[in-house]
């Protein structure tokens, strides 16, 4: 499996540097290079310290959850997690999009615009994770039976997973907000901050609830990032980045 990851990912990078090349303007390869290495840094340590956070953020659970109760009970839960995970997957390929384009516009100063793009994006992104979650909800027995008669037992922790994924999603791109418009900073001490209360509560509900208790202390977390996140953009930007975003 890591030998087929390997060359998957070796050809990925070849057709994608293959691609870049075609579409490469040939204005950029005649530019004079500049350098601003000061800021670069000043942004990149941040973002560095938020790809740990959300490493730990999500890992605790399995981890913790095969030290206190042994790997038949992570074999339940991953396979719970990973079907969760498509719930926003929307989510992050619409961020890949629109992050160049909200640094263009708050450099601009049209806040108004930024503000519409997301209500819109994020509504969207609600009605789709909604839709995905009702769907594991409702015949989530069925979905993890077909991994096996051991994995039904993961049902209610699917569902309470899916309830986080929801949240999460409608949101929206509050952390993309921050990390676009030079907040990151923010981002990456609301992050920290999830991750060390994603550990409290894994330690806490683990022991007594087995993959409820992780579900719901990863659960738990998300939501409280995101709440975090929105609260900041609010305040920084003006923006609020939920479903419930008023249209200007």
């Amino acid at each position: 499996m890591v030998a087929i990851y390997v060359v998957v990912t070796a050809i990925t990078v070849g057709v994608g540097s293959l691609l870049l090349n075609r579409a490469w303007p040939d204005e950029v390869g005649q530019a004079t290079p500049e350098y601003r290495v000061k800021s670069w840094v000043r942004s990149a340590l941040p973002m560095m310290f938020m790809g740990g956070m959300q490493i730990i953020n999500n890992r605790t659970d399995i981890l913790m959850l095969g030290a206190l109760k042994g790997a038949a009970a992570v074999g339940v839960y991953v396979v719970v997690n990973r079907c969760t995970q498509p719930i926003t997957f929307m989510l992050g390929a619409v961020n890949s999009v629109m992050a160049p384009n909200i640094a263009s516009l708050y450099v601009e100063g049209k806040s108004e615009q930024i503000q519409r793009v997301v209500t819109k994006i994020t509504r969207l992104i609600t009605l789709i994770s909604l839709t995905c979650a009702t769907i594991l909800i409702i015949f989530g027995e069925s979905v993890l039976s077909l991994f096996g008669s051991d994995f039904i037992q993961g049902r209610t922790a699917l569902v309470i997973l899916s309830m986080g994924q929801v949240i999460h999603g409608a949101t929206g791109s509050n952390g993309l907000l921050l990390t676009m418009t030079g907040y990151e900073h923010y981002s990456a001490m609301i992050m920290a901050t999830s991750a060390l209360l994603n550990v409290i509560g894994n330690a806490i509900l683990i022991p007594n609830w087995r993959i409820e208790g992780a579900a719901i202390a990863t659960a738990s977390s998300t939501i409280i990032v995101n709440i975090l996140r929105v609260i900041w953009v609010r305040k920084k930007l003006g923006i609020d980045s939920t479903f419930l975003g008023k249209l200007i």
